[in-house]
């Protein structure tokens, strides 16, 4: 009887041990991914907080604006800028 249990714990914890070995794995696969996912999306974040700024230091006249072209008839506006 003792034999028996013996042998069906042994079973259990062989397969017990296959399982953990197959979700280890799942595990590292998943985390590869997420590292993936979580670098394009800090570019993405990145990019568009980029742009943010870009847009507001235009709005807020922190950038300069671009002179016209040579041939070109519009004139500065009273303020400096360009329309």
């Amino acid at each position: 009887m003792l034999e028996q249990i013996a042998k069906a714990t042994i079973a259990t914890l062989d397969r017990l041990e296959r399982r953990l070995d197959s979700s280890e794995s799942s595990i590292r696969a998943d985390l590869r991914e997420l590292r993936t996912d979580f670098r394009w999306l800090l570019g993405i974040m990145l990019g568009g907080f980029a742009g943010l700024l870009g847009v507001m230091a235009h709005g807020f006249h922190w950038l300069l604006a671009r002179p016209p072209m040579p041939d070109s008839p519009i004139e500065p506006t009273p303020s400096g800028g360009y329309p």
